[in-house]
């Protein structure tokens, strides 16, 4: 092998390298993405079920425990 040969290989190497780390990144963004939106579904779920746990347990007091 002579250096030129070399220079290609070297070249087509680092080549792939960058087209799986190309890759790699757009998966990671995307992943991230997906996570913040599922922990802000998370939250906005949970905000609403104690909001109508409060409401559900204020009325049975209100309705049974006439203060």
């Amino acid at each position: 092998m002579n250096h030129e040969e070399l220079a290609n290989r070297l070249e087509k190497r680092l080549e792939r390298i960058e087209e799986k780390l190309d890759n790699y990144l757009q998966v990671a963004s995307t992943n991230k993405a997906d996570i913040s939106w599922v922990k802000g579904y998370i939250k906005v779920s949970l905000s609403a079920l104690i909001a109508v746990t409060a409401g559900v347990i204020t009325t049975i007091f209100r309705v049974f425990f006439k203060t």
